[in-house]
């Protein structure tokens, strides 16, 4: 798919972290926050974890993180986002999915990572090869999949 992919954005004022891998991953004790406003429609991206915990979910306009969840070491984690609904969900296995929130009205949400000390959390808006298939009517973060 041609299009720009959601990273992490180094010129957030809530973005801390020194990123790398073309803005794909926030290292060790920082925040990051993605560029990608997600409004209206249904999302999906992934998160790895390496060397410790992550913390990650969603900020609003205004910075507020909202509908955390902690990814352990060595974890992928699917995550999917229903902008018109107001949920939030995970999944370990591309699966079973659990809700993390409902009644988020306050768009546009933007893609959030916090990481432990020793610790990188990788972002995958679909850049790569997702750990699986997505859910069924959930788009990747790219530009190619905004309504017109």
């Amino acid at each position: 798919m041609r299009g720009n992919y959601d990273t992490f954005n180094k010129l957030s004022t809530i973005t801390t972290a020194a990123l790398a891998n073309g803005n794909l991953d926030c290292e060790a004790s920082k925040i990051a926050v993605g560029h990608f406003a997600m409004r209206t429609g249904k999302w999906h991206w992934n998160i790895t974890s390496t060397g410790g915990t992550t913390t990650v979910g969603m900020v609003n306009a205004d910075g507020t993180a909202t509908s955390t969840r902690g990814v352990t070491t060595g974890v992928t984690e699917g995550f999917r986002f229903d902008a018109d609904a107001g949920t939030f969900d995970y999944t370990t296995d591309g699966a079973a999915w659990t809700s993390i929130a409902t009644g988020l009205t306050t768009v546009p949400y933007f893609t959030y990572v916090s990481t432990a000390a020793s610790t990188v959390a990788s972002l995958n808006a679909g850049q790569r090869a997702f750990a699986w298939t997505g859910p069924s009517g959930y788009k990747a973060l790219c530009t190619q999949n905004l309504p017109t």
